[in-house]
């Protein structure tokens, strides 16, 4: 498992039992806003024009909360290797259970909006908890994707592995979510025995 150390902004490996780690879920920018793995390995952290901030405002927070380690998936996953990024994706919700702490980075929550204030959208987003995800129905669980945004389509139907508790064997990274959707209903359908 590789993660970012967040004094020396470096990834190392952990090949057995990793230390406690924050991990960051976050969607995932245009290019030029996210720091890649590549960016990460030739230590490109603080150069201009390079979509630092996420990496560095979570080192941040994670110092501050104790941590000295954090995983932040446009970071550590080498996307040019098919193996490695298929690895990721269907191991996602395993490592969110995994973390001590997990940071939301709400990119669309204005700074000044807090739980507290009246007509606040951390008020009016839906926050589910693992029993009701259990408990909850295909379509139930299917419509949560409804209004999702994502970076490339398939990503929609990638965000769902955990939910359903399945996994699938990446195509290639980029196959559209026309081929993403019935890949992941047959691996549900699969799992459940419930048709679509």
């Amino acid at each position: 498992m590789r993660l970012i150390n967040v004094k020396t902004y470096e990834l190392e490996e952990f090949l057995d039992k990793p230390p406690n780690f924050a991990i960051l879920s976050h969607p995932w920018g245009h290019d030029s806003e996210e720091l890649t793995f590549r960016d990460v390995e030739e230590g490109r952290v603080h150069e201009p024009g390079v979509g630092s901030a996420k990496l560095l405002g979570s080192c941040r927070q994670v110092v501050a909360d104790g941590l000295g380690y954090v995983r932040i998936d446009t970071c550590y996953i080498n996307k040019t290797n098919l193996v490695e990024l298929s690895e990721a994706i269907n191991s996602m919700s395993r490592l969110y259970k995994g973390t001590s702490l997990c940071y939301a980075y709400l990119w669309d929550v204005p700074d000044d909006d807090r739980p507290d204030k009246p007509g606040s959208k951390f008020r009016t987003s839906r926050w589910p908890k693992t029993p009701q995800v259990r408990s909850a129905s295909v379509a139930q669980r299917m419509s949560w994707a409804a209004g999702r945004e994502a970076k490339r389509k398939e990503d929609i139907a990638y965000c769902l592995l955990g939910i359903f508790g399945v996994t699938m064997p990446m195509i290639y990274y980029g196959e559209g979510g026309e081929q993403a959707f019935p890949r992941l209903q047959e691996q549900i359908t699969k799992k459940t025995k419930e048709r679509f």
